[in-house]
């Protein structure tokens, strides 16, 4: 069910003129206001507003599905629209989405595929809705019936067989220049930062202009082409400078080291899902730290107790005995 609501003033409209319009379309999925000019070939001039309380939900109902994941619920979007016969032009907009608002401008081309153009400023990314598979209302019974995950040697980790599918990447094409205040992922706190995104033919390419973390600074590029059937992923990232400490505690969860931290990431990976993906992982990574120090190792102690004469070497299970220190290697 919905409500329609409007005034309109057609006699400006029947002489071949711009005509004043107000229009508010409203129901439990969404709401939709205009305020501003029409004319009879559908141009429209003016202020307009959309919200839905479930932008994924929305979707869904209109037959074009998102698929499973979080996030993706409430969207507000308000500013001023200028529409033809072959472009919608939006300025001056605000939005939100889920926990992140912003500013900007844009145009989409109805082409085919349609091309969307805008340049956009948050202030801040919140990520975790978005990677966050859990959220999904769907989530559970999927994972009931149809995951399946490897164990990768020697770890911990388990990889999902579930389908990775880029495809959804030939439906647009993109151009967005997005700038944030700040980015959260988990733990990881990023400062100010620049991605510039390209989608065309299938293929996406985001560009790190400027990201400040940790003290530190970033920039890199990730490349995901979805024109087959087999996904395929590339990444390049360099950090500089970075302190040590809070972000190695951030990504993996221990704070024993202190220093500066900077890395150098070039990997690659072609798979149907995520096993496959890491499986096929490959590239070279390299990573320097300076001016640092290791928390809670008392080194004259060990020192100490390796400096014997004569040191007497036993292997015992994992451990080596020398002397009288036992070194866990």
């Amino acid at each position: 069910a919905f409500s329609l609501k409007g005034t309109a003033t057609p006699a400006p409209m029947l002489a071949g003129l711009d005509a004043p319009v107000k229009l508010t379309l409203s129901g439990e999925r969404a709401s939709v206001g205009f305020e501003g000019a029409a004319s009879l070939d559908g141009a429209l001039d003016g202020d307009v507003s959309f919200s839905t309380p479930d932008l994924r939900g929305l979707a869904a109902w209109l037959g074009r599905p998102i698929g499973p994941g979080g996030g993706l619920k409430n969207f507000r979007f308000a500013g001023k629209l200028a529409a033809g016969a072959n472009d919608i032009r939006f300025s001056n907009a605000s939005f939100q989405l889920d926990e992140i608002r912003g500013k900007g401008d844009g145009a989409l081309a109805l082409s085919t595929p349609p091309k969307v153009t805008a340049s956009l400023a948050v202030e801040e990314l919140v990520l975790d809705p978005y990677l966050d598979q859990e959220a999904s209302p769907d989530a559970g019974a999927a994972k009931a019936t149809k995951r399946v995950t490897d164990r990768v040697p020697g770890g911990d980790e388990t990889w999902s067989r579930d389908p990775v599918d880029f495809s959804g990447l030939k439906a647009v094409d993109a151009a967005l220049d997005l700038t944030a205040g700040g980015i959260r992922l988990g733990d990881i706190e990023i400062g100010k930062s620049r991605v510039e995104l390209d989608i065309a033919a299938g293929i996406l390419q985001a560009s790190l202009k400027e990201m400040a973390i940790y003290d530190g600074t970033g920039a890199g590029e990730v490349r995901l082409d979805g024109t087959s059937d087999v996904a395929a992923v590339q990444g390049m990232f360099t950090l500089s400078g970075l302190k040590a400490r809070p972000f190695l505690n951030a990504v993996a969860d221990f704070d024993w080291l202190e220093g500066t931290v900077s890395s150098s990431i070039d990997l690659s990976a072609r798979g149907k899902n995520q096993a496959e993906l890491v499986s096929a992982l490959g590239g070279t990574a390299r990573f320097d730290f300076a001016n640092g120090a290791i928390l809670g190792v008392n080194i004259p102690k060990m020192v100490r107790g390796l400096a014997v004469e004569k040191p007497e070497v036993a292997d015992i299970g994992r451990n080596r005995v020398v002397g009288n220190a036992v070194v866990d290697p």
